[in-house]
């Protein structure tokens, strides 16, 4: 007996990756810069550049990419800014990994520290963070019809799976150009700047994938004029870019996770000759995965009309999707600086969203964590102005998953959409921020569907035989159930009954006729 089939891709996790590892280096000023007297701000990324798989191990090259702002004692605490990178070679042993593979990896710098070993010498030492998986790709294949169906009676079982349409990775590139308002002097040199991707939306089209979001931009520089004094520049840059994207079309839901991994700077000059259009050149590596919600009408039973057969059954491994969802977490709370002086002006303000614990509730996935902030001010202090205060506000929130199951497994993405720092009074500072959070949910389901046919010779059946049989409907029994018992098509018991519908009734007298 020929069967109709479905294959459905479904990528299984092998495998999950994480470890981390230290790098460390020793960096000296270069001569033109001043001696450091106060490390202000610290901040990097990771590139990484080559990642080789052998039997058991996992070979991570690549760089850590720094930038240091300081304070010197020349020129009444001035600021400073000092760049480098530090290269890495690290093996991590991973038990299922293979030759062939190509694990998804994502490398974050979870801490950097830095001090001054000297006026002229900083110690650097970076915490980087590895997590991953491996993925394989599976075909479940489903039986949803038969050649010959004149041959059986079939019934069928209707059920929700998530196919792999597309699993890859690849990058975006964004190029965009700002230019700074007529009112602000020319940048001589970029001191820092913070470079996020907030708001991103991706939407599969044909064979190439849209991405939208925003570009949150800050920079402190110093002005092209004598006094060199420091100016800030914060602002919010829409971008709309595609990429190809084999495989892709219209109504696939996306699973897709980004990491900022290239960041460059052009000071440009504007119509009139003046510097003041800042260039970028951002990559960001994307872990795409592409899904397609299929319904589908797989067999569920069967059983022969003219010849005595047993059906076989097999199990089969999917997915099912129970929520692809956001949602939103408004912030606002006053925090103590700590430090007693009061507060001229806020220059600028690292914000990291820290989910530290995630789990299902009964409400829906609890999620606790905290806001970490590093702020940089302005004291009244005309020696050493500009100071630096690192503080945590906590945070609970519950975001509400239809269809919540003890099955449930879930990925959450965070992020933050609006971040905004204002001086209090004194040494407080009002924090007013707005997080997001996506979960993508969904739980591994084995569907048992038929496979096969055997003779039954346990059956004892005579084809060429016509029998009429009364039956009463006892409680629980079902159209199917005593078709299948009398092997007898369920259409010709609808006719002989006059039946407009399936349900039954307990004690109901059947005509069963084969």
């Amino acid at each position: 007996m020929d069967f109709v089939t479905t294959n459905i891709h479904m990528d299984t996790t092998r495998c999950k990756i994480e470890s981390q590892f230290t790098v460390e280096q020793d960096c000296n000023l270069a001569d033109s810069k001043p001696d450091v007297t106060n490390i202000l701000l610290s901040d990097g990324f990771v590139k990484l550049e080559e990642m080789r798989c052998s039997e058991g191990e996992l070979l991570l090259r690549g760089k850590l990419l720094y930038k240091v702002l300081y304070a010197s004692e020349d020129d009444f605490g001035s600021l400073q800014c000092m760049q480098g990178k530090i290269p890495f070679e690290e093996c991590i042993h991973v038990e299922d990994l293979c030759v062939t593979d190509s694990p998804q990896i994502t490398l974050e710098l979870e801490h950097l520290q830095v001090s001054a070993v000297n006026s002229r010498k900083l110690s650097l030492r970076g915490l980087l963070l590895v997590s991953g998986v491996i993925c394989d790709i599976q075909d479940a294949c489903l039986s949803t019809g038969v050649e010959d169906n004149e041959q059986v009676e079939i019934h069928h079982k209707s059920c929700n799976v998530l196919n792999t349409a597309v699993m890859k990775k690849d990058i975006c590139r964004i190029r965009e150009e700002v230019k700074l308002p007529s009112s602000m002097p020319e940048i001589g040199e970029l001191l820092w700047e913070q470079t996020e991707l907030c708001n991103l939306e991706f939407r599969p089209e044909e064979d190439r994938l849209l991405i939208k979001g925003d570009i949150s931009l800050l920079i402190l520089y110093t002005a092209r004029e004598e006094n060199r004094h420091v100016e800030c520049f914060e602002t919010m840059l829409p971008f709309n870019t595609t990429i190809e994207c084999n495989g892709s079309r219209e109504g696939l839901i996306p699973h897709i996770t980004h990491a900022l991994t290239q960041k460059e700077f052009d000071i440009l000059p504007d119509m009139d000759g003046v510097e003041r259009i800042l260039g970028l050149d951002l990559v960001c590596d994307l872990c795409i995965r592409l899904y397609e919600d299929m319904s589908v009408s797989l067999i569920d039973d069967l059983y022969g009309i003219r010849n005595n057969i047993r059906p076989e059954f097999a199990p089969c491994n999917t997915k099912k999707l129970l929520a692809l969802t956001c949602g939103k977490m408004r912030l606002e709370k006053e925090a103590s600086l700590g430090h007693g002086e009061g507060i001229l002006q806020i220059l600028c303000c690292k914000a990291v969203l820290c989910p530290e614990r995630c789990k299902p509730g009964n409400e829906g996935i609890e999620i606790e964590g905290y806001l970490g902030l590093q702020i940089l001010y302005l004291t009244e202090d005309d020696r050493f102005p500009y100071r630096t205060q690192r503080t945590e506000i906590p945070f609970n929130y519950v975001i509400d998953v239809p269809g919540m199951s003890s099955a449930l497994l879930f990925e959450l993405e965070t992020g933050l959409e609006h971040c905004q720092i204002s001086a209090s009074a004194g040494d407080e500072v009002s924090v007013k921020c707005i997080a997001s959070f996506r979960v993508f949910a969904y739980e591994e389901q084995t569907l048992t569907t038929v496979c096969g046919t055997t003779p039954d010779t346990e059956t004892d059946s005579n084809t060429s035989t016509s029998t009429i049989t009364v039956y009463y409907v006892k409680e629980g029994d079902s159209l199917w159930n005593i078709g299948k018992d009398c092997l007898t098509p369920l259409n010709r018991i609808r006719e002989e009954n006059h039946l407009s519908s399936d349900h039954l009734v307990p004690g109901q007298k059947l005509i069963v006729m084969r």
